[in-house]
């Protein structure tokens, strides 16, 4: 199977891919027969109309060790990039996949990433899965799905901040001064039950964000989708 991973990225001439994600450069020289024919079996793989396409345009060979998966490097047009990531096993393709993204995202040239990655069976010209790219600060994208609740958490929180405040003995001497001795008591415990009810939402609020935010990123930074 194949995973597509289209992207811009201005890459200087000088500059080589084993230079932008070292760790993923074959240690076997790009003429080296191995990574030739590992080069070829891919082409060979991609569907008929694009293949020529491929081959001509391919300019690099990567190797992802931890998954031994292999990678066709292709430039179709400046400044965009074509990554075709190489596996017969999905599990492995998908965990190749996340972390080259990954590898992308940390590298010291920006790449922006186009569309979705697709992954194809040999030869064919329809995914059969494809995966959504999140951004490299994947706690952002839990407060952007968590947009109600992120709301509500700064609302609780600056509210009881302020409650907090005006329920401390001097200030509430100062403000309530004109009150006798049993309504200060019942607007203080009132503000007490305010304050207290404020920051446990405020709490409840920025715990769902976090869980949120951690299954986001236990399922990586490329989630999945059957086609």
């Amino acid at each position: 199977m194949i995973a597509v991973i289209k992207c811009k990225a201005f890459l200087p001439n000088v500059v080589k891919m084993k230079d932008v994600i070292p760790s993923w450069s074959p240690k076997l020289g790009q003429d080296h027969e191995m990574v030739l024919r590992q080069r070829q079996m891919i082409i060979n793989e991609v569907s008929e109309k694009e293949r020529t396409v491929v081959s001509d345009t391919s300019f690099a060979v990567l190797y992802d060790e931890n998954s031994s998966s292999w990678v066709v490097v292709s430039k179709i047009s400046e400044g965009v990039l074509t990554f075709r990531v190489h596996n017969s096993i999905s599990d492995k393709l998908k965990n190749a996949c996340d972390d080259l993204v990954r590898r992308l995202h940390e590298a010291n040239i920006k790449f922006e990433f186009i569309g979705k990655v697709e992954i194809f069976e040999p030869q064919g010209d329809k995914s059969i899965y494809y995966g959504e790219i999140f951004p490299k600060h994947l706690f952002r994208v839990a407060i952007k799905q968590k947009q109600i609740e992120t709301a509500i958490g700064i609302i609780s929180l600056l509210s009881g901040i302020i409650l907090l405040i005006i329920t401390i003995p001097p200030i509430t001497a100062i403000i309530f001064d004109t009150l006798t001795a049993e309504w200060k008591t019942w607007v203080q415990n009132l503000l007490d039950q305010f304050t207290a009810s404020a920051l446990i939402t405020a709490t409840v609020s920025s715990l769902t964000i976090i869980v949120h935010f951690l299954e986001i990123k236990k399922k990586g930074i490329i989630h999945w989708t059957l086609e």
